[in-house]
């Protein structure tokens, strides 16, 4: 039983879904990345405004 346009052929090439699977994964890995940069930034905004904040009379 072969998926429709999902055939092994021989090992040779990975299958339609494996390439599919590696690029949905390297995109979730560049979206955790781009996340976690959007968390630093406010992590360092929150610091800076607490610091205003403190200062201010």
């Amino acid at each position: 039983m072969a998926n429709t346009g999902d055939e092994s052929n021989g090992h040779r090439f990975p299958r339609n879904s494996d390439i599919i699977l590696i690029a949905l994964r390297q995109q979730i890995e560049r979206m955790n990345v781009v996340v976690g940069d959007i968390r630093d930034r406010l992590d360092r905004q929150d610091k800076r405004i607490a610091n205003l904040q403190e200062n201010r009379p």
